[in-house]
């Protein structure tokens, strides 16, 4: 699932003096699944957006189900558009 950038967002670009806190003020909360499976939250960035040239699988519409098959599906594509140049972070949320 994408939820930044999304609909509440005018862009994809953050500025380095003013960090971004997810949710803040936008209006939109993330809730941890009811299952109860592991979740692995990931970050991609890079110099400049590449929305407009990543596979409709990976960019997916905000707050839906990504069609792509994997988290490395996803972390391949934006790698391929930025070699070298990629900043990338993720954690995992586990349920006790």
């Amino acid at each position: 699932m994408r939820f930044y950038p999304n609909r509440f967002s005018e862009g994809a670009l953050i500025k380095t003096a003013a960090p971004l806190e997810i949710p803040g003020r936008m209006g939109f909360e993330l809730v941890a699944n009811t299952r109860k499976v592991a979740e692995t939250v990931a970050c991609f960035a890079s110099a400049s957006d590449p929305a407009d040239q990543l596979p409709a699988a990976v960019v997916g519409a905000d707050f839906e189900a990504l069609p792509a098959t994997s988290l490395d599906q996803v972390k391949s594509a934006f790698e391929r558009l930025s070699p070298g140049s990629l900043a990338q972070a993720s954690f995992r949320v586990r349920f006790k």
